[in-house]
């Protein structure tokens, strides 16, 4: 019986037809991308110019609603601060200190007098009329008070008799935030291990150097009673994205740390720090 022969493939041009068919998805692929990209812009420059048409009307509803639509397509410090003016002017106190603490790491210059009168209240009081409990914070004197518009919160500064600093602390009504304490969080090893950490894996952007561009990110974070981490943000942007980006990567990747405690007890507390961008 004569049997019939197949001819094979190649190993070679198997793996030639092999990369040439990856080639074309991934070709497809990118043009697919960019497509989406182009049309995810059209869409973004389509409604910030409905929504500054609107506000120029004095439409301020469906101007916060483009500038709404304008932000979820991508943050933009200026669209940004224009839906901050455009809730004032709705009166929604609430999202107009909102906006505007969104704005402020990168445009420091916005947290102006109108901000201050309109999401911050101020006053001191004797201990006993603040409020907290004498049992938690015995020996406070006094306390000055700062009441945050923009999420709820109070900030309590409490002084002794002596007029010392005793502890910091920012409340809601759901949970009570240290900021300073008679025995901090700290990092494994202390502050000097946490610069070292920082010198060793933070990446210089490479768009940062190819401008010669220097910084400093300022990042906010919470610490729990067990040093775990959480809740990070930029504060203070460092002039670039990508350098507030590194910051928080590298600060993400931190071990735990040890908590902060008061009076033999830990508790949570808010931490900020810096991370530098020099050429050296």
């Amino acid at each position: 019986m004569v049997r019939s022969k197949m001819a094979l493939p190649q190993v070679g041009s198997f793996v030639v037809m092999v990369f040439l068919i990856q080639l074309s998805f991934n070709t497809f692929g990118q043009a697919g991308d960019k497509k989406a990209q182009r049309a995810r812009q059209e869409r973004r420059v389509m409604c910030r110019e409905n929504a500054d048409k609107a506000f120029q009307v004095g439409d301020w509803g469906r101007a916060k609603a483009y500038y709404d639509s304008t932000l979820a397509l991508g943050f933009l410090e200026d669209v940004a601060l224009q839906r901050a003016k455009t809730c004032l002017l709705l009166k929604d106190s609430v999202g107009y200190c909102s906006g505007i603490m969104e704005v402020a790491p990168y445009r420091g210059e916005v947290c102006d007098e109108q901000f201050r009168s309109v999401c911050i209240r101020k006053d001191s009081v004797v201990f006993e009329a603040s409020g907290l409990s004498v049992w938690n914070f015995a020996g406070a004197a006094s306390v000055a008070r700062q009441w945050n518009r923009w999420d709820g919160r109070t900030i309590h500064h409490l002084y002794g008799g002596d007029d010392s600093l005793l502890v910091a602390i920012s409340t809601s009504p759901s949970d009570t935030i240290f900021f300073i304490t008679d025995s901090m969080a700290d990092y494994p090893g202390g502050i000097g291990e946490l610069f070292r950490y920082l010198s060793t894996v933070t990446r210089y952007p490479q768009d940062a150097l190819d401008q010669g561009r220097s910084g400093i990110a300022y990042v906010e974070f919470m610490i729990g009673i067990d040093g775990s981490l959480r809740d990070f943000r930029v504060i203070k942007s460092g002039g670039m994205r990508s350098m507030d980006q590194e910051a928080l990567r590298v600060l993400k990747a931190m071990p735990t740390w040890t908590p902060g405690f008061f009076r033999g007890q830990p508790v949570t507390m808010q931490m900020s720090v810096p991370v530098r961008f020099t050429i050296r």
